[in-house]
């Protein structure tokens, strides 16, 4: 992504951001939002153009949803724009760490996850190190939405990166590509090689993609153009 300015937030209770664990509303779709639009707003940027993953792009359709006209483009991999799982789901994370414990619940995660060893490393690490008390008071808040508005009222060019072995997320997707039927600047690319987190099982592909998707959308790679990168 050389000439481009790339903006990587760590989402409230990923990374090095803090979990507040006060209130389940902490960690809200609307809070996540809430929180970008500060970034954005405290590093002066007016208008990005949006990749997200998995959690990254359920984020990023609320703020389409708010504030459009802050983005060039909207681009996710590893989102459905709708889903809807049982109640019981989010109560399964807290248990897996007890059961079996956060290492190895790492190492089975990131084996679904991806095939490339170094990633596995990498995912293995996250989870191992994520807090499952916030993990649950999020599942809560995203096992059920529906963002798909968003997209398709969007008058910018929408981009969706499927990896094919994303099985999971795959399952979801039928309505997301149902819903963008009609936009009249939507793009599916599939990557067969690629799972939930395709930007490191395809990188070559993602990045190439994403370079072109940009373009297209008017972007120049210069220092003026900025890209907001958000994953969870």
């Amino acid at each position: 992504m050389l000439g481009y300015c790339v903006v990587v937030p760590d989402l409230r209770a990923h990374g090095t951001s803090g979990a507040p664990l006060a209130k389940t509303g902490d960690f809200s779709i609307a809070r996540f939002a809430a929180d970008i639009q500060a970034v954005l707003d405290d590093a002066e940027i007016e208008r990005v153009h949006w990749l997200g993953n998995s959690l990254g792009g359920i984020v990023g359709l609320a703020l389409l949803r708010e504030t459009p006209e802050r983005f060039l483009s909207f681009a996710t991999f590893g989102t459905a724009y709708r889903l809807g799982l049982p109640s019981v789901a989010p109560r399964l994370l807290p248990l897996l760490y007890r059961t079996l414990g956060a290492d190895r619940l790492g190492q089975i995660a990131a084996a679904f996850t991806t095939n490339d060893r170094a990633a596995r490393k990498l995912i293995a690490q996250m989870i191992a190190a994520f807090d499952p008390r916030p993990g649950e008071r999020i599942a809560q808040q995203v096992r059920a939405y529906d963002l798909a508005d968003a997209a398709q009222q969007f008058a910018g060019p929408v981009l969706i990166i499927r990896g094919a072995r994303d099985r999971a997320v795959n399952l979801a997707l039928g309505p997301t590509f149902a819903a963008m039927a009609q936009h009249p600047d939507f793009e599916r690319l599939d990557i067969s090689t690629a799972g939930h987190c395709a930007n490191l099982d395809a990188p070559v592909e993602v990045r190439s993609a994403l370079d072109r998707f940009w373009r297209r959308a008017g972007a120049h790679p210069t220092a003026e153009v900025s890209v907001l990168s958000a994953g969870g």
